[in-house]
């Protein structure tokens, strides 16, 4: 059964992929950098009030895609709107964790701060090494980049967008962020019965294959996943296991935040522990592993203001917008 990520503006959302699809070549989330991968003193950050404390024991995991001064796309923001996120997440005293952080909390090795909160980027947008990874090293902040990963190879996408090419990947992962799977090359849409055009995630449905009138066979479709998933682990590795970093492809963010009891069963096999959806919540210790959830961010009206009543409204905190 398909599980989707999806909340009631689901149809719309996926409308607007569609008709971007053209330039966009299907929308590909989220790295890390050294500030923040130094432990937690159990200090707030400069700027926080040490008396406000949202949650703790839990994390926030804020999901961003491309960054642009004139692009518009419904998942596009500006470079001054993504600023105005970091500040506040500074002047208020959230917590900003790297990826190990992360890992380590939920294996229960080591707490995480309260107001703990994880950046994510997923697609490997270029505009994550030219705009984003400044302004997280400007306010001392890390991210991870979960990437279409056959992107990497011919990044250059239209006259608009451009994506990570393995030298940029490579270069930054040496500085301290990390990189994971989303998917090789499964992040299109497809044609799904009952809908009019194509609206279901290339990963959790089977194919039409039109030149047979059929759809694709189960085998098939588990076969094709299974490819797909291990060419983007293999070449992550084979990219990021240079050096003194050894890559470890144990997180993966699901195209569109669909997944189904198929994909869950391929991660696993491959040795995936830890899948992000695209549903709002706090991440806790008892999370269902394979269906974490992921707070927007990274969409054109939800402001700095707005994102923090958002972040307040998780928490119990505020009362929750319209």
């Amino acid at each position: 059964m398909l599980e989707s990520g999806r909340g009631p503006g689901r149809r719309k959302r996926r409308k607007w992929a569609v008709l971007l699809a053209p330039v966009v070549l299907i929308l590909p989330c989220w790295i890390l950098g050294p500030p923040a991968a130094a432990g937690f003193s159990g200090a707030p950050p400069s700027g926080g009030d040490a008396h406000s404390v949202y949650y703790q024991d839990k994390v926030a995991v804020l999901m961003f895609h491309h960054l642009d001064e004139t692009f518009r796309s419904p998942v596009t923001i500006t470079p001054r709107q993504f600023e105005d996120d970091l500040a506040m997440l500074k002047a208020k005293g959230y917590h900003v964790i790297s990826m190990e952080q992360f890992r380590a909390w939920l294996e229960g090795k080591a707490p995480v701060p309260p107001n703990a909160v994880l950046l994510t980027f997923d697609d490997g947008y270029d505009s994550f090494r030219t705009i984003a990874v400044p302004r997280l090293k400007k306010y001392g902040m890390t991210a991870t980049n979960f990437l279409i990963v056959s992107f990497a190879e011919r990044p250059r996408r239209s006259a608009a967008l451009s994506y990570l090419d393995w030298q940029a990947i490579e270069n930054l992962y040496r500085e301290g962020f990390d990189f994971y799977s989303h998917t090789y090359n499964m992040h299109d849409l497809v044609m799904v019965r009952g809908c009019p055009h194509p609206c279901g995630s290339a990963l959790t449905h089977r194919l039409y294959l039109s030149d047979r009138h059929r759809m694709e066979t189960t085998q098939a479709y588990r076969r094709r996943i299974q490819e797909d998933l291990f060419a983007a682990k293999q070449a992550l590795e084979q990219h990021l296991s240079a050096g003194e970093r050894r890559h470890e492809e144990r997180f993966f963010a699901y195209p569109y935040g669909e997944t189904n009891a198929d994909v869950v069963a391929v991660l696993k096999e491959l040795g995936y522990r830890w899948m992000f959806t695209t549903r709002p919540g706090l991440v806790t210790r008892t999370s269902d592993p394979v269906r974490l959830p992921r707070i927007n961010a990274g969409a054109p009206d939800i402001t700095a203001e707005k994102l923090e009543q958002r972040l307040r409204s998780l928490a119990g905190r505020h009362p929750a917008l319209p």
